[in-house]
């Protein structure tokens, strides 16, 4: 009623002012309220209006006048009414009616009342990831009131998987979305301005996004020292969206004592000499498995199993006394067990007389100390072996024996002459003793040395004269009693000294044939003279072969002066000398080299030998060769050369027979001899060419040195030696057959033997491993393996119910190669009884 009284007044105010302007008879004769409603039907009456000015016009697209009878007019909304009240200035309208024919107008204000219309929600599409968290907004409804009155928002159906905000419209997930699980949503979404309510559909289309794979913590054991390339386990992870992961190692495995397989997760020993219980227990590594985009981490624990391992002893070295009581302990042996367990020591080489025993606990003792003597053997070596109860370690323990005083001296009895005229100072001989145990001797007259008429040396036991004067008055002959001590022991012996008055010949020992290379000075040949007498000596060398050894003072060379000498010597005293012998300059041949004394009364004596001058053998080098294991080196071609063509000799040695022992060596254009590692050949030329070959022995691997010796039998032997190294390759391991099996159903295998092999490689450290061609009869988990080192063996039961035809492959491997073998297996399908369920007790009316 306020508007439609202010309406009123405002009209009047109108007309009135017009009235005053213009002065037309235009009367608004009736109103229906002055008020019309923005959502007023098109052609609906307005007013109406008397005019005694004629007829009248309205130009105006939302109102007309349409002329009922004489001046009366109805003024109504036009055809095309669509006036809102949102887009006025003010709450008023104002048109304007003119009367035709005239210039004059008249204005009119008509107030329009804003209708109360409906919000406005129209259907929208939206996209959203499925990472979008819960909670998160996720996308925002749109709606609009033409009042602009505050709107409520609500999801009446469609998903739960989705909330709203009521005062704004987010729509934000209450659950984590998956777009592989549910794509898309159709939301019915109402908003409401509280007096109307208008539903739109909300799409949402869920967008995938690759989520991170998911790895969690994980623990693994392995046994110690296992060998590389054993299997552990293998690491559990996942992908949402199932993409292929790549996985790793990184951190905790600096060492590298474990690797993963990138593509599928295995984890196995890379470096099992880490792998050591007593040094690391647990293993704490950093895993990984990555997509192509995202990389998920956790921890891997890999527990180290301890299993008893080898004890270990070394090469060790003792001493112990020649004259060591029985009983006493010569050392402690040192020996280790990884696990601390006790030890058994055992003696099983070395001590076939029972010089020696052992403790349980180590300690070495004298056993029979009888056979101990530093001057028959000064070392022993014992086999010890120490065992855990169960594995087992032997070495060398060397055992020194000292040097003991138990041995007296040993001296002879000796007969000596000296002239009569021999002066104070004159050798008369010398008295000679052992001593086994190497103790310095002192020699001493104790008896028979009347007038003192001898002195003796204490240190080397010559005996001179001493009393010259009263030699040979009155006796011509003296008993001496000569002593021998070695700090300990003493022992005596009778020396008879005879003195002369006559001349005897003087003598030359017999000399065996000599040997000297082509120009080259020969060794000192010794030959010891003796004169009864004593007295100057004159010493001479003749050669029967001037043009191999010429008769001079450089070729014939006598006690390093030349072909003749003097000599003064002491009666009944040996003197001994050498020749040394220079052949002519590039000459061989023999020569018969004479040696003739003869002393101051012209009497002589003359001894005789050949030398023969030759060349030295020579054998040119072989060089060193490298080859695969089970190939062969060779043939190496060398040249020999024998310039007097000599028969000759050739040995071959080999310092490894385990690798290839003489019997694999062979040596072309060479006679072989009953000997399998020698051969002869006779000279035919001054240059031979020959060759060897070396076959080593199946499957082995190392370096040795093969030797080759050629001996003309009157030279030292030549040698040449060269390395030959055999380089290791890997061999394939070996698995023996398993038969064919032909089983009723639910009926296991039991053990089937199989025997697998590998030349490098132990039986323990071999994995095997198995596959079934149909696991729904014969599953992995119905298979078993057993058996240890080279002996193995599989069992295997069907599953229930389940029979055909199917294979089981059985795989062993050195962690590198691989061999494989099939058993074929027949499950024979078996009638089963058919089954009856228990019928209840009945009860029914007669």
């Amino acid at each position: 009623m306020k508007n439609i009284f202010k309406n009123l007044i405002c009209l009047i105010l109108i007309l009135l002012f017009a009235f005053a302007q213009n002065s037309l008879a235009i009367t608004l004769s009736y109103d229906t309220g002055s008020n019309i409603s923005e959502n007023s039907s098109p052609s609906s009456t307005v007013a109406y209006l008397v005019s005694d000015a004629g007829a009248l016009a309205l130009t105006d697209t939302q109102f007309t006048v349409e002329l009922l009878f004489s001046n009366n007019w109805k003024l109504k909304t036009s055809a095309t009414f669509d006036l809102d009240y949102e887009s006025l200035a003010s709450d008023n309208y104002y048109y304007t009616i003119t009367v035709v024919g005239e210039t004059a107008t008249e204005s009119f204000a008509l107030s329009i009342g804003n209708y109360d219309e409906e919000p406005v929600i129209n259907t929208q599409n939206f996209s959203v990831n499925e990472n979008t968290g819960i909670g998160q907004v996720a996308c925002t409804v749109v709606a609009t009131d033409p009042e602009n009155a505050p709107l409520t928002f609500s999801i009446a159906s469609g998903s739960s998987d989705f909330a709203i905000t009521a005062s704004t419209g987010e729509i934000y997930p209450t659950t984590t979305l998956d777009a592989t699980t549910t794509p898309t949503y159709a939301l019915n979404v109402s908003v409401t301005d509280g007096s109307y309510t208008e539903t739109g559909i909300i799409n949402i289309s869920v967008s995938d996004v690759n989520d991170p794979p998911v790895i969690t913590n994980q623990q693994f054991s392995v046994n110690e020292n296992s060998s590389n390339g054993t299997l552990i386990d293998t690491l559990s992870a996942s992908d949402p969206e199932s993409d292929t992961l790549t996985y790793g190692i990184s951190g905790g495995n600096a060492s590298g004592a474990f690797a993963v397989n990138g593509t599928n997760g295995k984890v196995t020993v890379s470096n099992g000499t880490l792998l050591n219980y007593e040094t690391i227990q647990t293993y704490t590594l950093t895993v990984y498995a990555k997509d192509y985009e995202y990389t998920a981490t956790a921890e891997l624990i890999i527990d180290i199993q301890n299993i008893n391992e080898t004890p270990v002893i070394n090469s060790q070295s003792y001493s112990v006394s020649e004259d060591a009581a029985n009983s006493s302990v010569i050392a402690s042996i040192i020996a280790s067990d990884p696990e601390a367990d006790p030890l058994t020591y055992t003696i099983t080489g070395g001590n076939s007389t029972g010089a020696f025993s052992i403790s349980n606990s180590g300690d070495l003792l004298v056993n029979n100390t009888t056979q101990f003597d530093f001057e028959t053997k000064t070392l022993w070596n014992l086999d010890i072996d120490v065992t855990d109860g169960e594995f087992s370690d032997t070495a060398v323990i060397a055992i020194n024996i000292l040097n003991a005083n138990d041995n007296a001296p040993v001296i002879n009895n000796k007969v000596c002459y000296v002239s009569k005229t021999s002066q104070n100072g004159t050798v008369v001989d010398s008295v000679s003793a052992t001593d086994a145990d190497n103790d310095p001797i002192t020699f001493t007259i104790e008896s028979g040395n009347t007038n003192t008429l001898f002195a003796i040396d204490p240190s080397t036991g010559e005996i001179t004269v001493n009393n010259d004067v009263q030699l040979g008055e009155p006796l011509m002959t003296y008993n001496l009693v000569v002593s021998a001590y070695d700090g300990v022991h003493t022992v005596n012996a009778n020396v008879t000294v005879n003195v002369t008055t006559q001349n005897y010949a003087p003598s030359i020992t017999d000399t065996l044939e000599q040997h000297t290379n082509i120009n080259t000075l020969s060794e000192p040949i010794s030959f010891t003279l003796n004169d009864a007498n004593g007295g100057a000596i004159s010493v001479t060398a003749m050669s029967s072969n001037p043009s191999l050894v010429a008769n001079d003072d450089s070729h014939l060379i006598i006690g390093g002066v030349g072909k003749g000498l003097e000599v003064i010597t002491s009666g009944n005293v040996n003197k001994g000398l050498t020749i040394t012998i220079m052949p002519v300059a590039d000459q061989t041949g023999y020569a018969t080299i004479s040696i003739r004394a003869t002393d101051s009364g012209d009497l002589s004596v003359t001894k005789s030998f050949d030398i023969l001058v030759d060349y030295v053998p020579e054998l040119e080098d072989i060089a060193d060769d490298t080859i695969d294991e089970d190939a062969i080196s060779g043939p190496h071609n060398f040249t020999l050369i024998d310039s007097d063509n000599h028969p000759l000799t050739i040995t071959v040695e080999s310092s490894d027979n385990t690798i290839a022992d003489p019997s694999d060596i062979t040596i072309a254009n060479a006679t072989p001899t009953a000997l399998s590692n020698t051969y002869t050949i006779t000279g035919t030329s001054v240059e031979q060419t020959l060759n060897i070959t070396v076959e080593p022995k199946a499957n082995m691997f190392g370096s040795i040195t093969i030797t080759v010796c050629i001996d003309d039998s009157h030279n030292e032997p030549v040698t040449d030696s060269f390395l030959l190294t055999v380089n290791s390759i890997n061999d394939t391991p070996t698995i023996t057959p398993i038969s064919f099996q032909i089983l009723n159903e639910e009926v296991g295998s039991g053990d089937l033997p199989f025997t697998v092999t590998d030349v490098e490689t132990d039986g323990n450290s071999l994995v095997v491993t198995t596959e079934s061609s149909n696991e729904t009869i014969v599953s992995p988990s119905n298979i078993t393996l057993g058996g240890t080192d080279s002996s193995r063996t599989i069992a295997f039961t069907p599953t229930v119910n389940e029979h055909g035809v199917l294979s089981i492959t059985v795989t062993v491997s050195d962690s590198v190669l691989s061999a494989s073998t099939t058993i074929d297996v027949t499950i024979v399908n078996v009638n089963d009884a058919p089954t009856i369920g228990q019928i209840a007790d009945q009860t029914i009316d007669e």
